[in-house]
């Protein structure tokens, strides 16, 4: 009986890492990607993520500069989505090196006519995006009249009243907020700015997680789960 329960135990062990943890991860992150709801693409994700390493997570849905500021100081465990290079700043975040998403940062305005091609092209257009938003801050000219807002409503605010000429954004964001709430006097401009890979960050406590959060996310992209989960939740892809 003995020799039973070893043998168990040793299969039980060799089929994987299996964390008896919950983790709270923060994001800023809305509609179609993360939900209050924890409905969106990376929530439901990342649910599957850590359930197959046997680790339950809780969603913050905070501010953006808050939610990769607790994260860092550790009273929260991890922080959703960012590019990679967030660590340089926040030098207690560990990135999980497989991206979760690529993202198009985008710009929209209430005049269709407007041709923004690149950077430059920003140059005498007032634009809006959002503080935290650390790659928008180190690409935009220091030439562009910028104003920083707290979230993704202030954001468009500031266009459909037309303090701004230009809101800089997501794309699948945008065109989600557009759709849920009619905004048909708003238009995405022409090709992306950039798109960049998106990653989840670990606090540096939980770095040993790291490889195995890793394998977990390629498995599920090369198992073909991964996209059923973006055919589901990101529509506008």
């Amino acid at each position: 009986m003995k020799l039973f329960i070893t043998i168990i135990l040793i299969l039980f062990i060799s089929t994987g890492n299996i964390y008896a943890l919950e983790l709270s991860l923060n994001s800023a992150d809305t509609s179609p990607y993360s939900t209050l709801e924890d409905n969106g693409f990376y929530d439901i994700l990342l649910k599957e993520v850590f359930e197959n390493l046997g680790i339950d997570i809780e969603i913050n849905h905070l501010l953006s500069k808050r939610s990769i500021q607790n994260a860092d100081n550790g009273i929260d465990d991890g922080e959703f989505a960012r590019i990679e290079g967030a660590d340089v700043e926040y030098k207690n975040l560990k990135i999980v090196p497989e991206p979760l998403v690529d993202f198009y940062f985008v710009a929209y305005s209430k005049n269709s006519k407007i041709v923004i091609s690149n950077w430059d092209s920003l140059n005498n257009h007032s634009i809006a995006f959002i503080n935290g938003w650390v790659y928008l801050q180190n690409n935009v000219p220091d030439s562009v009249s910028v104003t920083l807002v707290s979230n993704e409503d202030s954001l468009f605010k500031m266009l459909l009243k037309e303090r701004v000429e230009i809101i800089l954004y997501s794309k699948l964001r945008g065109l989600s907020k557009i759709e849920r709430d009619g905004l048909e006097d708003v238009f995405l401009l022409d090709q992306p700015l950039a798109s960049r890979g998106m990653y989840l960050y670990l606090n540096k406590k939980y770095e040993y997680l790291v490889p195995d959060i890793t394998t977990e996310l390629v498995n599920i992209k090369e198992n073909g789960r991964y996209m059923e989960i973006m055919e589901e939740y990101l529509v506008f892809q």
